[in-house]
This record gives structure tokens, sequence and C-alpha cells, in this order.
């Protein structure tokens, strides 16, 4: 992928989303709604696509994919492709009934059975996934476009809107991360208002990475390495283990930097019921998704929440950076 689309060195992750919806999509599903891809071949297409947004999100590959969705609002592949089977099956369904499309579907939907490999019958089996009018109803009715395009929209939206966020109660390293999913608009974590400057959106990959479970440290290496002698303490205190509770909110070598902007998040933006009857895993929560906060203070209004929002972004990069500058620092004296 070329530089300026990577997420870290080039533009915003919500105008790269938007140019790769504008120029990539289009010519990645051309033609998909005649060939209608399934099993391997669906799958090529699948992994490109889940791959290609993992990089815009500046994500590691191994992120877990209910992530990708909610977070950039794309609809998976099977599901775009299925809205374009859709929309072409509705113009045939607007045709005279004396016309040669029209005419072949009905013979093709009376003649052939469920098993059969025809068009139309992946179209009745497409219709009835998201729980449609079947394919006969629609070439007797004809449905007006606008209607039709409204049905499938919200019903593909819905069934891909159930999927994803069941399959991310799935994954423990999501537990911190809104699993509401809208298909078409980007999470809160990847917007960027029009007043941020470029260094907000440098920001933004070290708070994704921390709230999809793929920012490693000490605890998550020694859980996943074969080496018996690696140990999960704190390589920066050296007084517990390295943990994201540690890392956000604990490490007395990082205290400096998080003093000032926690004190800022809880004393001036937070209300007192809050700041008093917080857990500490519930200020986690505010820090790594501030999207919860309407759930665990109602009256908090949108002007707030984008503040706490962007300083969650400013102390969780603080510490990333000052926790990479102490590594170096101790790699060089033990060099």
């Amino acid at each position: 992928m070329p530089a300026g689309l990577h997420g870290k060195n080039g533009l915003d992750i919500q105008s790269l989303l938007h140019i790769f919806n504008i120029y990539v999509i289009p010519v990645l599903l051309y033609g998909l709604e005649l060939v209608t891809p399934t099993g391997k071949n669906l799958d090529i297409i699948d992994i490109f696509h889940k791959k290609c947004i993992k990089q815009l999100l500046s994500l590691p590959t191994s992120t877990a994919t209910p992530a990708i969705y909610i977070l950039s609002g794309q609809l998976p592949i099977e599901g775009q492709i299925h809205k374009k089977i859709l929309s072409l099956f509705g113009n045939i369904s607007r045709q005279p009934h004396n016309s040669l499309e029209k005419q072949i579907a009905y013979r093709q939907l009376l003649m052939k059975t469920d098993d059969s490999h025809s068009w139309f019958i992946i179209v009745k089996t497409i219709l009835a996934k998201y729980n449609l009018p079947s394919a006969l109803h629609l070439l007797d009715s004809q449905i007006k476009k606008l209607k039709w395009k409204t049905m499938v929209n919200k019903e593909v939206s819905k069934y891909w809107k159930h999927f994803i966020e069941g399959h991310c109660k799935l994954y423990p390293s999501l537990k911190y991360l809104n699993s509401q999913y809208i298909p078409g608009k980007t999470h809160v974590l990847v917007n960027l208002s029009a007043s941020n400057s470029m260094q907000e959106a440098k920001r933004i990959p070290v708070k994704l990475r921390i709230a999809t479970g793929s920012y490693i440290l000490m605890a998550d290496r020694t859980r996943h390495s074969n080496n018996k002698g690696l140990l999960a303490t704190c390589p920066l205190c050296q007084t517990s283990d390295e943990t994201l509770e540690h890392f956000l909110l604990l490490c007395p070598a990082l205290s400096d930097q998080r003093n000032s902007i926690l004190s800022n998040i809880l004393h001036e933006k937070l209300s007192i019921q809050f700041k008093h009857n917080g857990s500490e895993v519930d200020l986690i929560q505010v820090i790594i998704d501030s999207s919860t906060i309407g759930l665990l203070e109602p009256s908090c209004d949108n002007s707030i929440l984008m503040d706490i929002e962007f300083q969650s972004r400013r102390l969780c990069f603080l510490l990333h950076t000052s926790r990479s500058r102490i590594l170096n620092d101790i790699d060089r004296t033990s060099s």
C-alpha cells in the first residue's frame, strides 16, 4: 500500500477509509453481483479486505476480526456482495412482465431445485438469509427502487450488526471496547474533529492497539511465550506484573506523565458521583473507550465526551512514548 495510506505516516484514519470506500471497494467488487464468489474464492477476497482495513487502522494482522468492523464501520465483504446482488435482482423485478430477464427469472425459480447453482437460486437463498420477501413475491409486486434499497440496507445491516456484536463478546481481548457496531459509521476512537491537528491523528493508532488488546506488555509476552524464564515483571518499575491496568494506572515510573492528565479527566470532566463510586475497572474503561461514558454518566453532554476522548488519547500516547524511551535507555545502559 503506498505511503500516505498507512495511517501511521499519512492521512488520518477517517480520510483513509473514505478514500478506500471510493476508489478500492468499487474495483474490488466489480462484477461480483454476477460471478457470486463462494468458498475459497470468497475467502481470498475477504482476507484481502480485512488485511487492508487492519493496515489502514495501523493494527497488526492478529487483531480480532469483529474489532476492525466495529472501528471502521465497514460491512463485511460478503454483506457488500449480497447488497449488490439484491440490487441487481431488484432491477430485474421492476422490468415489465414480458421482458426476457423477468421470464428467465420466473423459469429458473420455478424449475430449479434449491441445490442448483443458478444465479436466481442464489438470490433466493440470500433473500431468506436476511428475512426479505421471497423472489417470486418481488417479481410479482415490483417494489419501487428507493423502497427496495432502503429495505435491503436495513436488513443486511441488521443481520451483520447482530453477527459482529455477538462475536465480539467471544474475544477477551475486546472486553474494554464498546461493541456497538453501526455499519457505515466509524467508531468514536477513530473520529477526528476538524479542530484537531495531525498530531492528534498520530495518537489514534496507539489508542486503537490498546482498545483491541494488541498492545503488547510483559504480561502478554509471558503468556504467549514458550520461554519459561521470561517474567511478567514491569521492566520500568520492577514492582509488579506489567498488565494493562498497571501500565495505565499504577506504574510509578510513569506517574509524572499520568497524574496531570488523569486529574484533568477525573476532577474536571467527570461528575462527583462517578469520581467516588467508579471502580478501577470503570476508570480503565473510560480511558480506553470513552464512548461507554454515556452508560456510566448519562448526564455528560457531547462536548465533555469529546474532551474526555481527547485527554485519554493524550494519556495513552504519552504513556506509550515514555515507556518506549525508558526501555531504550535501559537497553543502552545494559549494553
